[in-house]
């Protein structure tokens, strides 16, 4: 997809900004080389890769968890647009549908669990491989309920850093009181501001100022999925985003929270 910039103007901005560190993140191939090479050209900022466990890395595969483990990657993501959750709410995977996209129609969308609804061997083999490397396992696109049997999992192994991804967003599109009951398993609650976006499906970001009241802020980060050429430049659209949400009556303590003190235990700053 058509950017509006690369990771080195990204990093720059970034940096210029006062930002500690950012993660790129791609559907299509793993980050953490890029990060590694983009924080050697734009020093003064962290730069963080990780894999998306999609088909072109052989869907959730250990194999290729490792690699990215080896050279410094923080976050592994679940698949995305070849979830089959993907597929619930686009009807097909490999695209978004209003920019096109990569269709793979022909692929099996990629599910975590079994057709008894137990998570695959290979995806608790990657939760305890990132437990033992202390990174973040993320939850991309998956379907509600395998976002739950994730979280009773990392609970079960005392695996700290699971992190749910743009839970308001198109797809999983979960409710506040799943996210609420997702805190009390102890995962971390992404929020992005791109999922404000009227494109595909706005969502609301009073339901973001609900799970804070309900849950406060020791589990919540707030992201932009920014990057994208119909979107702004990831850091000025964190500054927004964070703003918003000291217009809603958020705390700065608690901006502060989402935006610095979280991500410092996240990604091991």
């Amino acid at each position: 997809y058509d950017r509006i910039g690369d990771d080195i103007e990204m990093a720059r901005r970034a940096r210029d900004a006062e930002m500690r560190a950012i993660v790129l993140k791609s559907h299509h191939e793993p980050t953490y080389s890029r990060a590694w090479h983009t924080e050697r050209q734009v020093p003064g900022i962290k730069v963080f890769g990780g894999v998306v466990l999609d088909h072109h890395v052989g869907g959730i595969n250990p194999s290729a968890v490792e690699p990215c483990i080896k050279v410094g990657g923080k976050v592994v993501w679940m698949p995305t647009y070849h979830a089959f959750g993907h597929q619930l709410k686009y009807g097909t995977i490999g695209t978004f549908g209003y920019m096109g996209g990569d269709s793979k129609a022909s692929l099996k969308p990629l599910m975590a669990i079994d057709e008894d609804d137990k998570l695959l061997p290979e995806v608790h083999i990657i939760m305890e491989m990132c437990k033992e490397a202390n990174i973040i396992l993320a939850t991309g696109h998956l379907q509600e309920k395998e976002i739950v049997l994730l979280a009773e999992e990392a609970k079960k192994k005392n695996f700290q850093k699971l992190v749910v991804n743009h839970p308001f967003f198109k797809v999983p599109r979960l409710s506040v009181d799943s996210v609420e009951k997702l805190v009390k398993l102890g995962a971390f609650i992404e929020f992005c501001t791109g999922s404000l976006c009227p494109i595909p499906e706005p969502a609301n970001i009073a339901d973001y100022k609900t799970c804070i009241d309900r849950c406060g802020t020791s589990h919540m980060i707030i992201a932009t999925d920014a990057g994208h050429n119909r979107k702004g430049w990831p850091a000025d659209d964190m500054r927004i985003f964070a703003q918003q949400f000291l217009y809603l009556g958020v705390t700065m303590e608690q901006v502060q929270d989402m935006l610095c003190d979280n991500y410092t235990y996240l990604l091991n700053l």
